[in-house]
């Protein structure tokens, strides 16, 4: 579980961080790892939590638009791509 633990340091995560009977969601980036007995506990914004308070790794991104005039990946691909005829 350490080494599970230090391959999240850089790494953006969402904390599910419980108190009393609330749940708040914290996001931010892993900047260490300590060990509380045996039970890594993550470093985030400052404060540690347990690897079970991990809910998501690396929160998923949203898809960039081309700006206007600009052509996405697929299209670039697509237009570069020769065309190959059979004889």
């Amino acid at each position: 579980m350490t080494s599970y633990a230090t391959s999240m340091i850089g790494k953006e995560v969402s904390i599910a961080d419980v108190s009393g009977a609330s749940v708040t969601e914290v996001k931010g980036i892993v900047t260490g790892v300590t060990l509380y007995g045996n039970d890594p506990m993550v470093q985030v914004n400052g404060k540690d939590y347990a690897l079970s308070q991990v809910m998501v790794v690396g929160a998923p991104k949203a898809a960039e638009e081309p700006a206007e005039g600009e052509t996405s990946k697929e299209e670039t691909t697509e237009k570069e791509t020769p065309k190959t005829q059979e004889v």
